[in-house]
């Protein structure tokens, strides 16, 4: 019996093994086969070697449980050593189109560089809550990075997300934390690399993409330390949740992927940060405060 247990471990061991094996095989043969330049060959080594790394920590963390702070310290590590073998994708400089100016990061540069890579990955994990929420969001980033660069290896992203989708709205696939793990840390490198790349996209437009999943996230730690809670526990408080208690599952996804899309877009029409940013702070509360009042 004791045999037969370890014997179906191993096999299932092996078949994760060679399932990861197969997609990375294949993320690979996209990266080089739609590069266009994007990356060079050592760049992409890296980003592979360490894209699994952050992917193992998000499984182990899907298996185990491990504690949240464990977690942001082996993101943090991993991040760390990742920049210091590629400072390229070092945060440098704060570029805004709208004011025409340059901040100077100096010194912060690393460390602002591991924050922002920290604060995207517990943000898109926070938002990864109902099937299709998150795939979504990420079609639509993905969408823009191949509007903004005309990139065809952005393209062929958005048509595996969209097969996602259907397995995803299927409840057959899922993202988990290995996957917020490892699309974070993909995302991280494009936002970074399309930001230093003859300034395609700026500060006020990474924020607007962003902005739905940071707010939320803000929103809960502050709730939750309020509450006496740890903000790294989980609980219903999540805006899919307040809108799950209106409407049904389709329609809340509807709606957050409206809003995720809404800020850039007002920004886009608009090209006023503060106004944008004043606007989309009404809508998100107003949604919550329509969902926390009674029938």
């Amino acid at each position: 019996m004791i045999f037969q247990t370890i014997k179906e471990k191993f096999i299932l061991a092996l078949f994760l093994y060679l399932v990861v094996l197969y997609y990375y095989l294949i993320f690979f043969f996209i990266i080089i086969l739609f590069n266009n330049n994007l990356f060079d060959l050592t760049q992409i080594y890296f980003l592979l070697a360490f894209s699994l790394l952050f992917f193992f920590v998000g499984f182990f963390d899907d298996k185990k449980n491990i504690s949240p702070i464990f977690r942001i310290i082996l993101n943090s590590v991993f991040m760390f050593l990742f920049l210091i073998f590629n400072k390229e994708f070092e945060i440098v400089t704060l570029n805004s189109n709208l004011f025409e100016k340059q901040i100077y990061l100096n010194n912060l540069s690393l460390i602002f560089s591991i924050f922002c890579y920290l604060a995207f990955l517990n943000a898109l994990n926070m938002y990864d809550g109902i099937n299709g929420q998150s795939g979504l969001y990420l079609f639509f980033i993905f969408s823009y990075f191949f509007y903004s660069t005309q990139n065809i290896l952005f393209l062929a992203v958005c048509i595996s997300i969209f097969f996602f989708l259907i397995l995803n709205f299927k409840n057959k696939c899922f993202l988990g934390n290995s996957g917020v793990n490892f699309i974070s840390f993909i995302i991280f490198l494009f936002v970074i690399k399309l930001y230093k790349s003859s300034n395609i996209i700026y500060v006020e437009e990474i924020l607007m993409i962003m902005f739905l999943p940071g707010i939320e996230m803000v929103r809960l730690f502050f709730y939750r330390i309020v509450k006496q809670k740890s903000p790294f526990v989980a609980d219903n408080e999540h805006i899919h949740h307040l809108l799950l208690q209106k409407l049904n599952k389709n329609k809340v996804v509807l709606v957050t992927s409206f809003m995720s899309i809404l800020p850039l877009l007002v920004f886009k029409t608009v090209n006023v940060s503060s106004l944008t940013i004043l606007f989309s702070l009404s809508l998100y509360f107003f949604v919550i405060v329509f969902c926390k009042v009674k029938n």
